[in-house]
């Protein structure tokens, strides 16, 4: 969300004097509540003002009260200590404009979503009719301040819904009053039924989705898009303000629906609470009656159907000092003048406990665990001091993941490598409600469908690893016949073929080294059981032009560890040594073959290494030694061949045929000129 600096000085006494540098904001704003993706320094309107924007990251826990800069400014002066003051916009001060004569009928329907006492699909509605307003140029303040975070400036009508949304993060909507046919209905769509959106998009619409209608059309589909019908122009002279408050989930499902996220969807997607209805109703009535001094207000019509009960809650002092990690702890006091400061209104009911009253728009604020976060995040984090964590000598150990670490540890000693394919694929036994995609849309009912994919494509990178073949495994959930168990599948597949080998007595030796192994050696599980439990599948798996065979076997996991005993003790990793990552190249790599008769025993591998490397430029990766054959005939002097194969790959470019080619003919050139040696 974009945050200008020159709004949130609104809400600061001296404005300017009270805030620090934008340095110091983004830093605050970093180590307390958001992270600041950007910043940028704007220069709007004709007269030139200067302000500092900040792209902030509002996490979803924080989103429905935090899409708005009234309460980013509470969040930040609760940060550096310095009271932001929130505009309270009193309806008495237009009492002297209402005229009850100017009435709007609003109807409701009354579906609930779920079970939930309060959840309606439409909570609360508010509809204001005003009379007596034009839709003109907005005064330059409006104008300058929408710019400023890329808001197109359209009539003042509309730039102030836009610019109350963006200071309270409560959607408002205008329709033009003369262009309404009888009262406001919120219904559903009648199948088929077709609306023209307000940038001349004509959606059809299904009976699933919420809409504003008058007695005989669609004006708006509910928190996503207002449309054509009711739109202010120009010509506009009265008008209906509409405040309402919609279901989350019915809002999203209908964004996905009809393919439009806006402002308005995301804020409704992220359950604004209906309360806040009549804060920004109170606000733009006043800012209308600002601009317009003579308009004319009718009363509100408020049907409220899901008003939310008040909540609150006890925690105690020594849980929160406790989850922090406080060493000295800080007393029941401090912890409700930090509360105070977050706008949430605490008071000790003892000497250990205090009850919380939670703000109407704090949505986020249900368990002790959220005080210690809102306490621990105003004191900082980075400021308090370190406490060593206490022994716990009796943790229990969780028997299915003991074996499971077990199995990695085996594994991993064995030269295989773990990786982690995707939970979802194209169909399966259990279908996701809402997928990624068509290719996304069940969960995996088998590991080892993904890990003959994940073998063909590390297989194509062999040569620049410098492997003989790909040795992979994954321990992971499945989901067959409805179920969700544990699983884990191996892999192997050759870069090339191997006479003689059989991967089936390849996973028995593995296998066997699992039951010899400390972990379950001694235990019930034997090779009949681990045999009964296994799934083998093979497939032909290209790469380079050169067929092989990927192998896979697969274990029922669960099946195994009934029959295991619980663990007394946990599975500990030896500290890694130190690794050291480089940046890959994302170009393709070169491979070339040489082969070269030496005179002589096999003693001469690093000298022929070294005429490689030093040919080879900077464009060599790798050299790898694959064959040595010593030829020893009666009545012929002794000679050695060496193969090697060779790498070359560069950081910033496709390589060509002519630049390896040439560096292999330096290479040839050099050990023929040795005496008795031979390239072949």
């Amino acid at each position: 969300m974009l945050i200008s600096q020159n709004w949130l000085k609104k809400y600061f006494k001296d404005g300017a004097q009270s805030l620090p540098d934008s340095k110091t904001i983004e830093n605050t704003f970093t180590m307390g509540i958001f992270e600041v993706e950007g910043v940028e320094n704007v220069v709007t309107g004709t007269e030139k003002v200067s302000d500092t924007v900040y792209d902030i990251k509002v996490l979803p826990d924080r989103a429905h009260y935090c899409y708005s800069h009234r309460y980013v400014a509470q969040e930040l002066g609760a940060l550096l200590n310095i009271p932001a003051t929130l505009p309270v916009y009193d309806p008495e001060k237009i009492a002297s404009q209402i005229d009850s004569g100017l009435t709007v009928d609003v109807n409701v329907v009354e579906d609930k979503v779920g079970e939930e006492k309060n959840r309606f699909v439409c909570p609360r509605y508010m509809a204001r009719r005003v009379e007596g307003v034009e839709a003109m140029a907005s005064p330059l303040w409006l104008k300058t301040q929408l710019e400023a975070l890329g808001q197109r400036s359209i009539n003042v009508l509309v730039d102030l819904t836009n610019y109350i949304m963006l200071e309270t993060g409560q959607p408002l909507h205008a329709f033009d009053a003369d262009k309404v046919e009888g009262g406001i209905n919120v219904r559903y769509a009648k199948e088929g039924e077709v609306i023209v959106l307000l940038d001349g998009t004509e959606v059809t619409l299904s009976s699933d989705i919420l809409v504003i209608a008058d007695e005989k059309d669609a004006l708006a589909i509910a928190g996503v898009k207002g449309g054509k019908k009711a739109e202010v122009t120009a010509e506009t002279k009265r008008i209906i303000i509409e405040s309402a408050n919609f279901d989350s989930v019915s809002v999203r499902k209908t964004s996905q629906k009809v393919g439009i996220k806006n402002e308005s969807s995301k804020r409704y997607e992220n359950k604004v609470t209906p309360e806040r209805t009549q804060l920004a109703m109170n606000a733009i009535s006043e800012f209308i009656a600002t601009i317009f001094p003579s308009a004319k207000f009718g009363n509100i019509t408020d049907i409220y159907l899901g008003k939310p009960e008040v909540r609150q809650f006890d925690v105690s002092v020594k849980f929160i000092n406790d989850a922090i990690g406080l060493k000295g702890g800080i007393s029941a006091e401090k912890i409700i003048e930090i509360l105070g400061r977050c706008d949430i209104k605490a008071e000790a009911i003892s000497d250990d406990n205090i009850t919380i009253h939670v703000p109407e728009y704090r949505l986020d604020l249900e368990i002790g665990y959220d005080i210690v976060d809102e306490v621990g995040r105003i004191l900082n984090y980075m400021n308090l001091v370190p406490v060593e964590l206490p022994k716990e000598d009796n943790r229990p150990v969780l028997k299915n993941f003991y074996y499971m670490n077990a199995l990695r540890k085996l594994f991993q000693s064995a030269g295989f490598s773990e990786v982690y394919t995707h939970s979802l694929k194209e169909s399966g036994d259990v279908e996701i409600l809402n997928p990624l995609n068509i290719e996304r849309g069940f969960m995996r009912n088998t590991i080892g469908e993904g890990l003959i994919k994940n073998l063909e494509h590390n297989l194509r990178y062999v040569d620049l690893l410098g492997l003989d073949a790909v040795k992979i495994y994954e321990v992971g959930t499945i989901f067959g016949g409805k179920v969700e168990r544990s699983s884990l599948a191996f892999g192997i597949a050759n870069a090339k073929k191997v006479k003689g080998y059989n991967f089936e007595l390849e996973a028995e030796k593995i296998f066997n080294q699992i039951l010899d192994s400390e972990y379950f050696a001694g235990t019930s599980l034997d090779l009949n059981i681990l045999k009964s439990s296994v799934k083998f599948t093979e497939a032909n798996i290209g790469t380079g032009g050169v067929s092989v065979v990927g192998n896979v076997c697969e274990i029922e996991l669960q099946k195994i560890i009934e029959v295991l005993p619980d663990s007394k003790s946990d599975i500990y990793f030896e500290t890694p040594k130190l690794i050291k990552y480089k940046k890959y190249s994302q170009y393709p790599f070169m491979v070339r073959d040489i082969s070269v008769f030496v005179p002589g025993e096999a003693t001469q591998a690093e000298a022929v290494k070294s005429i490689i490397t030093k040919h080879g430029t900077d464009l060599l990766n790798s050299v790898r030694l694959f064959d040595v054959y010593t030829k020893n005939k009666e009545g012929e002097p002794v000679k050695t061949s060496y193969a090697l194969r060779l790498v070359f790959q560069s950081d910033d470019r496709t390589l060509t045929d002519d630049e390896v080619t040439q560096v292999m003919q330096n290479i040839t050139t050099e050990m023929n000129g040795m005496e008795g040696w031979e390239v072949r």
